[in-house]
């Protein structure tokens, strides 16, 4: 079961348009190495390893593969019955994103922050682990969600959600966009809504 602030970050990427995406690096086992068996990949973001191959053959269900997603690192143990020979090829498949978990939570922080100053709401919400804490209703989470895409993509003049489109002029701050959508807030959204703040 997915937890509030999961689902909140789904939110936060739709908006932000960091949608997930799929890589592949290619690195070669060196004995000398200091750790021979752990490749570096190049995102920072890494999710998860899809598939792994040694000199193009498929390791991906007969090794132990483990992905650090803080370091990105990935650490391949082979099977029983199988060696790494100096030159190895080892072919990485993986998925990704833009932002990480981590600096998604902190935008979401970020956000509890602007609600509790622009937003004329009686709640002040704190962010715990895996939730929010009262927990919010639904719309109010779309506001979190909306204030963090702006935090992130501040000079974005149009963000969308399946019933609610908000078009910014974009000379306006970051701080005057979210007080102006705080102060939407208090105000019923209709089915669909087109709002422009010149």
């Amino acid at each position: 079961m997915a937890t509030q602030i999961s689902k909140l970050k789904i939110k936060i990427r739709a908006l932000i348009e960091d949608w997930l995406q799929t890589d592949s690096e290619v690195f070669s086992y060196d004995t000398n190495a200091t750790s021979p068996n752990v490749f570096q990949l190049a995102e920072g973001n890494a999710t998860t390893i899809t598939k792994v191959y040694k000199n193009l053959t498929d390791i991906t269900d007969s090794a132990d593969i483990d992905l650090n997603t803080d370091t990105a690192k990935v650490t391949i143990t082979l099977g029983s019955g199988d060696s790494w020979i100096d030159g190895d090829e080892i072919e990485i498949i993986y998925t990704f994103y833009d932002y990480s978990d981590t600096e998604i939570t902190e935008y979401i922080r970020g956000a509890l922050i602007y609600f509790s100053i622009y937003a004329n709401s009686e709640q002040d919400y704190e962010l715990e682990t895996n939730s929010i804490s009262p927990t919010p209703d639904n719309r109010t989470l779309d506001l979190i969600a909306f204030i963090s895409a702006i935090e992130i993509k501040p000079d974005w003049n149009e963000y969308v959600l399946p019933n609610l489109r908000v078009r910014y002029n974009n000379r306006i701050p970051k701080d005057q966009k979210i007080q102006k959508l705080c102060g939407l807030y208090n105000h019923s959204w209709g089915k669909n809504d087109i709002l422009e703040f010149n």
